[in-house]
């Protein structure tokens, strides 16, 4: 028995040592056809290449090979399933060879087929050419175009004043393919300096680099100790809901507290009005740069992007008004919307840290550079996150120049 036992152990230890051979599902030695009809569409930085497969049976796909400018080879595959492949990868207008091959399910290789394509210019050179840069609060103001919404990188760049040597340091770098771009970089005195920016895609392909000298303007937080609630007629109600004749709540918006507290709207009739606004003055005159909304916060945070928060609105301003309530002497800054970075829909608890985060740190808006000098603001509340008829603000913060 215990030398039956001996032999059952060598033999699994023997089974189990055995080496697995991976082999083709199909085993024979002719290669298949080759690709015919083929037709190549340029476009700007790469090729579609269409063709009609050979028609052997076991066709498993098709390969093309090529060379980038930057002397990157590149190797890419499609099925059997589809008529044609991308090319893509060329930083420089030029005619480029792909080899285009046949490969079978027995790993056989057909006689390749040598393809010419002529990529149009590529993105990064077109969006470097619409690339602008031009003084903001605080640093620079970046503005492009990407017509074919391309995944690019732009790279910005400032001079090392720090070093006697010509140096330069990183000051970001935006990773967009968003068809219009506006970004601004903050936190630069208002030293005159070079600014460089050029667009590189993830095949390493560089454009050449804008240059464009720089004098950020000032920016400061507007005093808040400023501010005032001004009481025009037809705005909405700014009081408690328990105590619609009381006080206005909107000093609420600059009172230095967010936790279970804020500017509460009242609302009346069941559904959000058009007509729900509310206004109060600076205290200066100034030209503002940004803004910053806290949400109402407290409560287990279980209100976050939901309830009466607000969420869509436009910002008015003036440095005088008819205090009759009309708005003919009002200028609309701009529309704004307040993000929930995961895109959840709105309900209890309904976040996740990412969103949380967004919320404690409060949202920022840019105002638009050639928005006017403004001494009132008048915020109209288009919608809720919970689609109420009431809406809430914890606090605000305004950033721009004191016109002395």
């Amino acid at each position: 028995m215990k030398n039956i036992c001996y032999l059952i152990i060598i033999l699994i230890a023997f089974v189990q040592c055995t080496e697995d051979v991976h082999s083709p599902i199909s085993d024979d030695n002719t290669p298949p056809g080759i690709v015919t009809e083929v037709q190549v569409k340029n476009l700007p930085g790469k090729a579609v290449i269409r063709y009609s497969l050979p028609p052997d049976e076991d066709v498993l796909y098709v390969q093309a090979e090529y060379t980038l400018n930057n002397g990157l080879k590149r190797v890419t595959k499609s099925s059997l399933y589809t008529d044609s492949l991308v090319c893509d990868g060329f930083g420089s207008i030029a005619e480029y060879d792909v080899i285009l091959t046949v490969v079978d399910r027995s790993n056989n290789s057909g006689q390749p087929v040598i393809v010419k394509i002529n990529p149009l210019t590529p993105p990064v050179k077109t969006i470097k050419e619409t690339l602008e840069m031009r003084n903001t609060f605080g640093g620079v103001n970046i503005l492009w175009e990407n017509e074919t919404n391309s995944p690019v990188a732009i790279v910005v760049m400032i001079e090392d004043t720090t070093n006697s040597a010509e140096d330069y340091l990183e000051a970001t770098t935006i990773y967009t393919e968003a068809s219009q771009g506006n970004f601004n970089i903050r936190g630069f005195d208002t030293t005159t300096r070079n600014f460089y920016a050029y667009v590189r895609d993830r095949w390493d392909n560089y454009s050449d680099t804008t240059i464009t000298e720089i004098t950020p303007y000032f920016e400061q937080e507007l005093d808040k100790n400023l501010f005032d609630a001004v009481i025009l007629p037809n705005d909405m109600k700014m009081t408690a809901l328990w105590n619609a004749n009381g006080p206005t709540l909107i000093p609420k918006l600059w009172d230095n507290q967010i936790w279970n507290d804020g500017a509460r709207m009242n609302g009346q009739t069941g559904v959000m009005p058009d007509e729900y606004f509310f206004t109060f003055d600076l205290g200066v005159e100034a030209k503002l740069s940004r803004f910053k909304l806290q949400q109402f916060m407290g409560w287990g945070d279980k209100y976050l992007y939901y309830d009466a928060q607000v969420k869509e609105f436009e910002i008015y301003g003036t440095t005088s008004f008819n205090p009759d309530g009309s708005w003919d002497s009002w200028t609309l800054i701009d529309k704004y919307e307040v993000a929930k970075p995961s895109g959840l829909p709105a309900a209890l608890w309904n976040y996740t840290d990412e969103d949380k985060a967004a919320a404690y740190a409060g949202h920022d808006f840019e105002v638009p550079l050639e928005a006017s000098n403004v001494r009132y603001i008048r915020i109209r509340i288009v919608s809720t996150w919970g689609s109420l008829d009431w809406a809430s603000i914890a606090e605000m913060w305004f950033y721009g120049q004191v016109i002395q």
